[in-house]
């Protein structure tokens, strides 16, 4: 449903024009989210009914891509319903979504299997051996493979599914796949082609030699373009939307990764700077100009984003909400202050990275009651997105503000935690992936300034608490003594 109205800069020179829309669609991993940007000063957010998501097996996460195109047809439906005057003539649209997320498809355009999620773990053997078959990978593209990557995902195809990875015609991930079927070509662009651990980000071009150690051809992937190109126009919506009167024929640029989206909403654009988010998954990403070990192209030019990830972050805290019977708004409020409190890892689906520790709540005491384990939860969880965001700062984070968003980001004492933990003011905006993208395809039609944009309004603002810090570091002690022992 729609929420929201939040007033946004936009070029005079239109305010007595035609109203301009831009949409951005975000395919999540739990819902589509959409976001309307108007050139007369607001901006809407619309979202899907949830879909599911397959664990057949332990490290195991897979969806039925379908899934994501009937909850486009929903969310547009929302959209064109609240903007009557929306055509193709006024609109434009950017795509985004899950990285990594692997979509493959025959020849005639029918799935092979269900997309497999970049949450799945099973790719741990698959991912080791590509990474010891070439010492330079990490160098070629950013990243060594890890069971997060479409690299990592092709290898455990080729070899536990050997019949299926013989018939892929084409390779995607989920905005790029949704593209296709829209009919607004067939195409990705930087910072999704370097996630998907098969790009040299020098060259903004498919690595032919890693492409021959997966044992794909470049025919079978989308050609990549800049995030700004307008890759095609809309043909076909999905057939239960009553959309395709006001949309067919709108243009659609290439887009960017919900990482890159979400750095883009948060304004996280500037050499140097620091952004986290926190939705299912948490990430922890520093806007560069070089590129690096540990970083994916930007959806800017001549930009990187060196970016680390825990797969359970809000995920985390709906975990325990769901067996607590504490609702996820009020986790927070029911946190406990014993001074023996318990330590959470929060790896219920595994590290990114494959690292061995589990998710893990121990040093429980007879005295703890639900308040303190709520306590260690969103600690668990704040401690590790900053031990990331010290690795993705290679050890020394700037001085300026941290901007932070996503669902779980709402949560106040989650941000006090985070601007202790990092010893950093921390400015929080509930603008998602889905409003970036809207905001760079607004841009690309030359009707609201890039800066502009990107001027987030920044609703909260948190300086760390001296009392806070001190308790932080020694709970951030014990929380690595623990995971490196459990490793």
């Amino acid at each position: 449903m729609p929420s929201g109205g939040d007033s946004m800069s936009s070029q005079s020179s239109h305010d007595t024009m035609v109203e301009q829309f831009a949409i951005g669609i975000d395919i999540g991993t739990s819902t589509v989210k959409g976001a309307v940007v108007s050139s007369h000063g607001g901006s809407f957010a619309y979202t899907s009914l949830p879909y599911p998501t397959s664990v057949l097996s332990p490290g195991f996460a897979e969806q039925d891509a379908d899934h994501w195109w009937s909850a486009i047809g929903e969310v547009l439906d929302q959209i064109v319903i609240a903007h009557p005057s929306m055509s193709a003539a006024n609109t434009i649209i950017g795509l985004t979504g899950q990285m990594h997320t692997t979509v493959i498809r025959d020849r005639t355009g029918e799935l092979l299997r269900p997309a497999i999620l970049w949450s799945d773990t099973r790719a741990e053997a698959s991912a080791s051996r590509l990474a010891k078959s070439v010492e330079r990978w990490a160098d070629i593209c950013g990243y060594s493979p890890i069971p997060a990557f479409t690299s990592a995902h092709l290898a455990w195809l080729k070899d536990h599914e050997p019949d299926v990875f013989a018939k892929i015609s084409t390779i995607a991930v989920p905005k790029d796949d949704i593209r296709a079927r829209l009919g607004a070509g067939w195409a990705t662009e930087p910072s999704d082609a370097s996630a998907m651990n098969l790009m040299d980000t020098r060259a903004d071009q498919w690595s032919a030699e890693l492409l021959e150690i997966v044992g794909i051809g470049k025919e079978l992937l989308p050609p990549i373009v800049p995030s700004k190109t307008i890759t095609g126009r809309v043909r076909s919506l999905p057939p239960t939307s009553s959309a395709a009167d006001h949309l067919v024929g709108t243009p659609v640029i290439a887009g960017a990764g919900d990482q890159a989206a979400q750095a883009l909403a948060l304004g996280v654009t500037g050499d140097g700077d620091i952004g986290i988010s926190v939705g299912t998954s948490g990430a922890v990403f520093q806007s560069i100009r070089a590129p690096r070990a540990g970083a994916f192209r930007h959806a800017l030019p001549d930009a990187w984003l060196a970016l680390d990830s825990t797969h359970a972050a809000g995920l985390a805290l709906a975990w325990w909400s769901s067996i607590s019977g504490v609702p996820f708004a009020q986790v927070a409020e029911a946190v406990g202050k014993s001074a023996e409190p318990p330590t959470f890892l929060p790896y219920l689906q595994g590290a990114r990275d494959g690292r061995g520790a589990p998710g893990t709540l121990t040093d429980l005491r007879a005295t703890h009651g639900v308040e303190d384990i709520s306590r260690a939860v969103l600690e668990g969880v704040a401690i590790e997105l900053v031990r990331l965001t010290r690795l993705v700062a290679n050890g020394s984070v700037p001085e300026s503000p941290v901007a932070i968003g996503g669902r779980a980001a709402q949560i106040g004492a989650l941000r006090e935690l985070l601007s202790a933990g990092l010893q950093r003011t921390v400015t929080h905006s509930a603008r998602g992936p889905a409003y970036g993208i809207a905001a760079l395809a607004a841009d690309t039609n030359g009707w609201l300034a890039q800066h502009q944009a990107l001027n987030v309004d920044r609703e909260d603002t948190v300086d760390p608490d001296p009392e806070t810090v001190k308790l932080f570091t020694a709970r951030f002690a014990r929380y690595v003594q623990l995971t490196e022992q459990l490793s």
